[in-house]
């Protein structure tokens, strides 16, 4: 039996699934983290590590599940000791490959977004649902393939992950109608291939495809200074000429292709790094984070806002 002062583990078991698609009650997606400098002229300066690879945040909340379903994920909970030890986690948005290469004796798994492509190092396959060309042998915790001589490969994959906190809540409304809120973090507990694209171009060429949501807000943004002179004077100075267009809405995606095309994208922009094409206007992702969740028959949308640069 493990102590208080036992190191923190992985454990190769999988957060239950039946708890994950318990009335589709889950959010959230890839993570980057992007520091963003604005000048007195109106531009802006964004510093990201393009070298790092995204992380993933999921907020799991199984509203009206079953007495068994929360016993369930009540004991994978205690056993994983909080956020001590990690564990497989399967992302629902996102977890299948299809001829995908093998670099380095690595699975990774490609997204592209016009010329721009990130290849994501893919170390969870998953057993039992894995075929590649090229030979060797697959380590299913690496995701390395010793002996390679390239090839493609296609199957499932999970991540890995640990809870978000030490501390467990659930709420009964009757003998068999329970919600649990559970936050899921993704871990990487060695160090991974560094991702490619570390001189990645502060815009690229790429007019993003998917809808917004009908309601969706465009607005022009001038962001003029207003200075207070002496009485009632004041001076004023527009840092935009022409103004910058923006987009804010929920980006809907009709189904699983869609779903690729908007995490592909956010992927190989690097969340708000790297400015794109929306209308022909010159815009970026206004956060790091996407939190997707389903609308429900395989669809799916996405809050998310555009925001005009200079």
């Amino acid at each position: 039996m493990r102590g208080p002062g036992d190191m923190p583990t992985y454990d190769s078991a999988s957060f239950p699934e039946l708890a994950i698609f318990a009335n589709g009650a889950i959010t959230g997606g890839p993570m980057f983290q992007t520091t963003i400098v604005h000048s007195a002229n109106g531009t802006e300066q964004r510093n990201a590590s393009s070298g790092m690879h995204a992380r993933r945040i999921f907020r799991v909340d199984t509203s009206t599940i079953t007495d068994a379903v929360r016993i369930e994920v009540l004991n994978f909970f205690i056993n994983r000791r909080g956020q001590s030890d990690s564990f497989r986690f399967k992302d629902p948005f996102d977890f299948e490959a299809s001829g995908e290469p093998i670099v380095s004796g690595q699975l990774v798994k490609r997204y592209t977004a016009g010329s721009v492509s990130y290849d994501r190092p893919i170390v969870k396959p998953k057993s039992g649902t894995i075929t590649f060309s090229g030979g060797g042998t697959l380590d299913y915790e690496t995701g390395v393939i010793s002996g390679s001589a390239g090839g493609t490969w296609s199957g499932e994959f999970e991540i890995q992950a640990r809870f978000a906190a030490d501390r467990y809540t659930e709420r009964n409304f009757f003998v068999d109608w329970h919600e649990v809120q559970l936050e899921i973090v993704e871990t990487f507990d060695y160090d991974l291939p560094g991702a490619s694209g570390a001189s990645l171009a502060s815009t690229i060429s790429y007019e993003f495809p998917l809808p917004l949501e009908v309601g969706r807000n465009r607005y022009a943004d001038y962001s003029t200074y207003v200075v207070q002179g002496g009485g009632y004077s004041e001076d004023r100075f527009a840092q935009y000429a022409a103004g910058l267009t923006g987009f804010e809405g929920n980006v809907l995606c009709q189904d699983r292709a869609d779903l690729e095309t908007l995490i592909s994208a956010f992927l190989c922009v690097r969340g708000r790094r790297t400015a794109f094409q929306r209308e022909s206007f010159n815009v970026r992702f206004d956060r790091d984070a996407l939190v997707i969740g389903y609308t429900g028959n395989e669809s799916f949308q996405c809050p998310i806002g555009f925001v005009g640069i200079n």
